[in-house]
């Protein structure tokens, strides 16, 4: 709740900020700068400058490149290995143990019942033809 309340209060102010510069410099006027404006400058810096993620955990075109390439590479060992790569791993540093521990199992009743909700939704398509 405060993190959304810091970001409307400093959009608020840089959009203040922002249409206070372009009033006095730009249109070289006096007046004060409407709220309305001021609100429609907030409520745009929120859209377009809020991102959820930053940019440093996104690949560059290069790397991003590079890792589609991988995906005509046989399923092998090598093709592993390099894909952990990128995350500073290899398949011989990998925890089996842990990963397999922390592993989704379905049991017999989540099967059961996925089993059926595919059989449904098959009988359903089905009827509406």
């Amino acid at each position: 709740m405060i993190y959304i309340l810091l970001l409307i209060i400093i959009s608020t102010i840089l959009s203040y900020l922002i249409l206070k510069f372009i009033y006095k410099i730009i249109f070289k006027s006096t007046k004060s700068v409407l709220r309305f404006l001021v609100f429609l400058g907030s409520i745009g810096l929120i859209i377009f400058y809020y991102t959820p993620y930053s940019y440093y955990l996104e690949p560059s075109y290069w790397q991003f490149r590079n890792m589609c390439k991988l995906n005509e590479l046989p399923n092998n060992e090598e093709k592993y290995n390099k894909i952990l790569s990128y995350f500073g791993l290899s398949l011989d540093t990998l925890d089996w143990e842990e990963l397999n521990r922390r592993a989704y199992k379905i049991s017999k009743e989540q099967q059961f019942y996925l089993q059926n909700f595919r059989i449904c939704n098959i009988y359903r398509r089905n009827k509406k033809d």
